[in-house]
């Protein structure tokens, strides 16, 4: 890139920046990850410059790659990851309403709960499945 596209591409990405967060503000909620977002688009039109500065609708360019980088960062799954100052308590767990009912397979079925004994029955009491359809 010479220094005339070069200057082009700094006044053109100084003066998106602001309009830019405020997609990636909107798009994800989170200001430092919108700051990423918008950092991550700008370094990609950079390097895509010479050809993008010919576009007809040149706003539309990097709105359409912050859509894309925010997509693309939402289908990895790094959004779910959550971090702490420490290690967080393990939930406690409780006995409560919780039955259990198993199926052995030949068929003899086992059911508990709360305050019932484990309870045993014979053949037949569980789900009847089609040995046809394989579905109840």
């Amino acid at each position: 890139m010479d220094d005339d596209q070069e200057h082009d591409y700094l006044a053109y990405a100084g003066g998106r920046v602001p309009a830019l967060r405020r997609l990636a503000i909107l798009s994800c909620g989170d200001d430092d990850r919108a700051d990423d977002l918008v950092q991550e688009t700008i370094t990609k039109l950079y390097a895509v410059w010479p050809r993008a500065g010919k576009v007809e609708n040149l706003d539309a360019y990097p709105h359409a790659m912050l859509v894309r980088a925010f997509l693309d960062d939402r289908r990895r799954g790094w959004w779910k990851v959550r971090l702490f100052d420490a290690v967080p308590e393990p939930p406690a767990f409780t006995v409560g309403r919780v039955w259990v009912f198993l199926v052995a397979p030949n068929g003899w079925c086992s059911v508990a709960g709360p305050g019932t004994p484990r309870a045993f029955w014979g053949p037949g009491c569980g789900p009847r499945v089609s040995s046809r359809t394989g579905r109840r």
